[in-house]
């Protein structure tokens, strides 16, 4: 595994990132702490990493390696690169974090994640299940195959292990229910790309009783690793991998880096193992608390929803700044302002986009336009609905009075996540 200090992170992205030395030109030479350098600026940051030649965010040109795609609109896609060797790194961390999170000798773990068309979980998944260092073997079914034949599969081999989304599990527990099946031999479910909720947990229990539900690891293809799980997490919460990242919680008004325990803040990450494009102080799209004393080795913090960068509605991520171009496709409404919604609704999640108006009557006429246009940018949105895993988008329209604000600083609440409380 190769990792650097921040010191040669941030002096390396300075020298060879033009976006980098553009970023931090009026900064003194020498940094003591990443603390002392801006939050990036997601859409700054994504408009300089284009495809093409005028990208200005790489350190360099890419000759091997890896490529993904992850969140953004048809018309604005978000490219994450490795090299091989980042991707080799990557692969062993996240490898050491599943024996961390319970795997056992001799496990079989079904490997139902998603991949093709750029998307990065199944790959992600297949490596570091590979470079794990406890001995298991991994059946690579994938989250597209049909979930009868799921199902077949983990019945033919006695898979005891199941990894993937918790649509997939939901969908798998139904069948199964249905089918009187028994899937008491499953013994560990590792989700990931969104919150397993209590109530789909439960749903999963009644079927099968004893199971153990825990995060694959807390990851993303931009952010790369954020953390990991161990025995002593509870729901929604992780442990910092301190070799391998810097990871922050900083007050989303006033940006403040948080020290103390049980402060909520957006979650930031500063990668120690990524030279090509640089991720340093990347807002990772979360909120969090950290549950030890500043100090502590991997110090433990629990996930409480999305910030402000974006939501995640079941497996699918949308981010703020995409809605904006959605909705300034429609020139016969006025949008004075809007915020994202998202809701936990019978086991399935909801997003709502409220959305003030000078004339929110003559904006109702248009709720079937944006949603078209939505499905147009985001066609997995109709994927999703269809199969059945989340519920469909809905526009409420108003006045800019009948918007969210943050009572203390006056300021929009731009994602407003019900789904979590603490």
């Amino acid at each position: 595994m190769k990792l650097y200090n921040e010191d040669y992170v941030i002096s390396y992205a300075r020298k060879h990132s033009p976006f980098y030395s553009e970023l931090y030109k009026n900064l003194p030479e020498h940094i003591s702490s990443v603390a002392e350098l801006p939050i990036l600026d997601q859409t700054l940051f994504w408009d300089a990493n284009t495809s093409d030649e005028s990208n200005t965010l790489l350190t360099g040109v890419m000759q091997g390696g890896v490529a993904f795609k992850s969140g953004g609109t048809t018309s604005a896609p978000k490219f994450s690169i490795y090299t091989k060797e980042e991707w080799g790194t990557l692969s062993r961390l996240s490898g050491l974090a599943l024996m961390y999170n319970g795997i056992k000798t001799g496990d079989k773990i079904a490997n139902l994640f998603y991949g093709g068309q750029l998307y990065g979980s199944f790959l992600f998944s297949h490596s570091n299940m590979l470079d794990c260092p406890i001995e298991v073997t991994e059946y690579p079914i994938m989250g597209s195959t049909p979930i009868a034949d799921m199902v077949h599969y983990i019945l033919q081999f006695r898979i005891n292990v199941l990894a993937g989304v918790p649509t997939t599990f939901m969908s798998i527990y139904q069948y199964a229910k249905e089918h009187s099946i028994d899937l008491s031999f499953v013994d560990k479910i590792y989700f990931g790309g969104e919150t397993f909720f209590p109530d789909q947990r439960e749903f999963v229990a009644s079927i099968s009783p004893g199971v153990q539900i825990r995060s694959y690891c807390y990851a993303l293809v931009d952010g790369g690793l954020g953390g990991f799980c161990d025995d002593s997490c509870g729901f929604n919460e992780h442990r910092s991998f301190d070799h391998a990242i810097i990871l922050e919680i900083i007050d989303e008004d006033t940006g403040e880096v948080i020290r103390e325990a049980n402060r909520e803040g957006k979650l930031v990450v500063t990668s120690l193992y990524r030279l090509l494009q640089p991720m340093i102080r990347y807002p990772l799209g979360d909120r969090g608390v950290w549950l030890e004393p500043e100090g502590t080795f991997n110090r433990k913090f629990k996930l409480l929803g999305r910030s402000e960068e974006g939501a995640r509605i079941g497996p699918i991520s949308i981010y703020y700044d995409d809605i904006r171009g959605i909705l300034a496709q429609v020139k016969e409404v006025n949008v004075l302002n809007y915020q994202l919604i998202v809701s936990h609704i019978n086991g399935k999640d909801k997003l709502t986009l409220r959305i003030a108006t000078d004339d929110p009557e003559h904006a109702c006429r248009y709720s079937s336009d944006y949603l078209r246009i939505l499905f147009e940018e985001r066609h997995s949105f109709v994927e999703e609905m269809e199969a059945g895993h989340i519920h469909a988008p809905e526009f409420i329209f108003g006045t800019i009075e009948d918007l969210q604000y943050n009572e203390r600083t006056g300021k929009i609440k731009r994602i407003i996540d019900n789904r979590i409380k603490r």
